[in-house]
């Protein structure tokens, strides 16, 4: 009888940290996804030479950021994330411009040059926990 408790508890507790690697490693993916994502939009906001004062430019590079996230892709909507992006653009200053298209926060501060952030978040259904964790990066700065 003590060999059978025994296997029992062997095989459930290497089960339960089957499921905390599988997790882990899940987390771990889902954030390496998401600083692909913004070095990805840094990238095209530094390519196409982004201002945010240009309307006509602004939606241009809006389409192309939609077509990279719609590659990926990213699924978080701008709903969620514009209270977020208006307080740290609250936090650059009065005078800092900001947009939260397509789940991506961009925020331009003084100096020309913009903050991208973008959200992973983690959810854990069997805990009831939900983590928003933002990953943020600037570009260079812009010339006019």
């Amino acid at each position: 009888m003590k060999e059978a408790f025994g296997g029992t508890f062997t095989l459930k507790l290497l089960m339960v940290f089957f499921v905390v690697y599988v997790t882990f490693l899940g987390v771990a993916l889902n954030i390496a996804k998401a600083y692909r994502i913004k070095n990805g939009v840094i990238n095209i906001l530094e390519q196409q030479q982004f201002d945010i004062n240009d309307a006509s430019r602004t939606n241009d590079v809006n389409d192309i950021i939609y077509a990279y996230l719609y590659k990926i892709p990213y699924k978080v909507s701008s709903e969620t994330i514009s209270d977020d992006c208006k307080a740290a653009a609250k936090e650059a200053g009065d005078s800092a411009k900001y947009q939260s298209d397509n789940g991506v926060c961009i925020i331009q501060y003084p100096g020309n040059y913009y903050k991208v952030t973008v959200y992973m978040y983690a959810e854990f259904p069997f805990l009831h926990i939900s983590v928003k964790l933002p990953i943020s990066g600037e570009t260079m700065s812009m010339v006019k």
